[in-house]
């Protein structure tokens, strides 16, 4: 996702075709008995030649700087922070491609099949799309085996075109929103297309007959007024839809990004192009030559200048698809000198043609190749990857997409494109299930350590922590007896997150969550305060209260970092002012409580810049804390801040999972994990000058140069980031040292 976003996000491409011309167009009637399939078997032959039609090359090569920004982005490659425009491309073309089809059935026909529609559809999208996410399922059996339920969630909903949906959800929700990225999760655009061709065709018949109705009943019942009143009514319902993404962006970015009504204009802004075009076809020849520059160019600015802090779709995606939206127009007039030049060059249409195979392809090399790398792949070895997708793409349109697109056997019956897409997707369906339900084995074969056993026992526990963290960078395999089992590691959450004890949802402001745990009669109070980083701590904390006698108050919301700080969430694309209005009731709560101690920890690794102006951000941020800090102690708690834990790779569980008898492969350098040095050594300066207890919990998961994947027989981050319930429950006595006597 992008960003989460997902992160990614990228849209498919849609069918090579002969897209009329604008002006008198003749179209020839189908042979009888047949459907008329030359959209789908149209070859490309020269450029524009006039009003007779012919194969557009500038879509075509559209196709090619769309795919290739989003594969450029997805692969990080530097200055393609935007490269997420590619949907919006991709979204524009398909509306006018598809628009134009029926528009040309119709003047051939009088009316549409909607079961041929539909069938080219199926032959065109569904053969490579049930190829490519049935081989990812069988790979991700083999090398993400500890996702395959998520997988295999995502593949049932890609096939029944609703996963943008599933993925809109998620991403509101805080523990869905932390999910690991899924190889599966780019046939989110597939689907919000797929759900446009469901209504689009309806619709537009509708309208077209209507406007059929109105010239038959002649210049008294206004019958040349038809055009523009279906103009009108497709523009009505993309403005409705432009302004509901607009809407959306600022208030749900999830439902904004990954949601049909939200992303319809952009594929209603090419239908109106295509309804448009004898208009379009007015534009001088030397002007529609400087506009397919100009379309070009906001297209690639757009990726150039846009980045995950861009609050798309919003207003932003007006650039990329008014940029499209202008190569396409100016594209429909003969002319020389423009960008159709470039577009046209054998390269551009070579990667356009397999623009859908690669895009396809591509999201599942990178995400199933980095757990094969250690959870992480530099941007070179992500070059190779997609180069590698690209070869799957060549080999998928010769042998898949290419020769069933043009089956004649499948063309001139549709019900048998239905049924062929009927049992490729049970098929998938099939692939799906049973990943799930004959599962590989995913058990270590190291000798088995008992970590629990050897702090339980020891005297020195820091001491001992520390030596069986060096002892792990050095063993090999995974022990025997981990501990729980690598399945069940991403599910080994501390309770305070299930119980309703935790702010789980982005939007949520209220305090009313907070819950109490050991003695409620107990003498000392401690609050847990902060993130989901602090919830982390809460398996040790509720261990040293129980112990102490204490009782345990805990207040967490997910992303808010317990800094005074008011920052920007990229996953929302705005001010983070829910966490801002949740810390000040949270920090009022406590003044009520005055609680003995106040144990706080946040992430060190913010998801987005501060609001305002300023020269130097990690001051920002050790202000802020020093700013919360003082606030807690001004009435009389002792505080004990915690700092942040290194930042394994969110893959790393799998890639333990991959490498069960090399766990060092997993491994973190304390150089690439231990994240914002700077901002930790000021704030934890800037909270220690308040009277603050300031602990360093880097001995308890790295030495001093590299961070294992797991101490002992216990993974140290189910997710990389966020403690596992196990690790944070064996930690408790070395917390208990380090505060010592502190608030008895």
């Amino acid at each position: 996702m992008r960003s989460a976003m997902t992160s990614a996000e990228l849209a498919t491409s849609e069918p090579r075709v002969a897209v009329a011309a604008p002006a008198s167009t003749v179209v020839r009637p189908a042979a009888a008995g047949r459907e008329n399939s030359a959209v789908d078997t149209a070859r490309p032959t020269t450029d524009h030649r006039g009003p007779t039609g012919g194969f557009r090359r500038d879509i075509e090569g559209m196709r090619a700087v769309a795919v290739a920004l989003v594969v450029a982005y997805h692969a990080k490659v530097p200055l393609f922070g935007g490269g997420y425009v590619g949907v919006d491309v991709f979204y524009v073309i398909s509306g006018f491609v598809v628009t134009t089809v029926l528009l040309r059935e119709f003047a051939n026909t009088g009316s549409v099949s909607i079961l041929g529609f539909y069938a080219r559809r199926a032959r065109r999208l569904l053969p490579a799309a049930m190829v490519v996410l049935s081989a990812t399922l069988i790979a991700s059996w083999w090398w993400l085996p500890l996702q395959l339920q998520w997988i295999a969630t995502q593949a049932v909903a890609s096939v029944a075109y609703c996963v943008n949906f599933l993925l809109a959800r998620n991403s509101v929700d805080y523990l869905d929103s932390m999910r690991r990225e899924s190889p599966l999760e780019h046939y989110w655009s597939l689907a919000v297309e797929e759900q446009f061709y469901l209504c689009w065709p309806l619709l537009l018949i509708v309208l077209l007959l209507w406007a059929r109705r109105r010239r038959a009943a002649g210049p008294m019942a206004g019958g040349h007024a038809g055009l523009p009143v279906v103009l009108g009514v497709v523009g009505t319902l993309a403005g409705a839809s432009f302004m509901l993404g607009v809407w959306l962006t600022a208030h749900s970015p999830g439902y904004a990004y990954f949601g049909s009504p939200a992303r319809a204009w952009e594929l209603l802004a090419g239908a109106l192009l295509a309804l448009g075009l004898p208009t379009v076809a007015r534009i001088p020849a030397r002007l529609a030559a400087g506009l397919t520059w100009v379309g070009l160019a906001a297209v690639v600015a757009a990726a150039l200048l846009f980045d995950g802090a861009t609050r798309f779709p919003g207003y932003a995606a007006l650039l990329p698809v008014a940029g499209t939206a202008l190569v396409i127009a100016a594209g429909s007039v003969p002319h020389t000198g423009g960008a159709v030049g470039l577009l046209g060059r054998t390269p551009l249409q070579w990667t356009g043609r397999l623009s859908y195979s690669w895009y396809l392809w591509h999201w599942p090399f990178l995400v199933i190749g980095a757990a094969l790398l250690g959870g992480t792949a530099i941007p070179w070895q992500n070059l190779a990857l997609v180069a590698g997708a690209l070869l799957a793409a060549v080999v998928t349109y010769r042998l898949v997409e290419d020769p069933l697109r043009r089956a004649r056997v499948l063309a001139v019956r549709p019900w048998r494109t239905i049924g062929l897409a009927a049992v490729a997707s049970a098929a998938a369906v099939a692939v799906a299930v049973s990943a799930v339900l004959v599962r590989p084995t995913v058990a270590g074969t190291g000798a088995p350590v008992d970590t629990a056993a050897v702090l339980s026992a020891s005297t020195d526990v820091e001491r001992d922590l520390r030596r069986l963290v060096a002892a792990s960078v050095a063993a090999p395999a995974v022990p025997a007896n981990l501990t729980p089992p690598l399945p069940q590691v991403t599910a080994d959450i501390p309770t305070v997150f299930q119980d309703g004890c935790v702010v789980l949802k982005i939007t949520d402001t209220g305090t009313d969550h907070p819950c109490g745990y050991g003695d409620p009669t107990a003498a000392h109070t401690v609050v847990l305060f902060g993130d989901s980083h602090a919830g982390s701590w809460f398996p040790a904390l509720r261990e040293l209260v129980t112990a102490r006698g204490w009782r345990l108050i805990v207040m967490v919301k997910g992303f808010c970092s317990a800094a005074s700080v008011r920052f920007r969430l990229d996953s929302v694309n705005r001010p983070y002012d829910e966490c801002v209005q949740w810390r000040d009731r949270a920090l009022d709560r406590i003044r009520e409580l005055r609680p003995a101690m106040v144990v706080t920890s946040s992430t060190n690794y913010t998801f987005g810049d501060p609001v305002g102006v300023f020269t130097d951000r990690d001051q920002v941020w050790a202000d802020g804390w020093a700013g919360t800090v003082a606030e807690l102690r001004s009435h009389g708690s002792q505080v004990v801040f915690i700092g942040d834990v290194p930042w394994l790779p969110p893959t790393v569980v799998d890639c333990l999972a991959v490498h069960l008898d090399d766990a060092r492969t997993c491994h973190g350098a304390v150089d690439d994990v231990v994240l914002e040095p700077r901002r930790r050594q000021l704030t934890a300066d800037a909270v220690a000058g308040h009277g603050v207890l300031v602990v360093d919990p880097t001995p308890w998961f790295c030495t001093t140069t590299v961070c294992p994947a797991l101490v002992g027989n216990v993974v140290t981050l189910r997710d990389g980031n966020h403690i596992s319930a196990t690790y944070s429950r064996l930690l408790w006595r070395v917390l208990d040292e380090r505060i010592g006597r502190l608030g008895a």
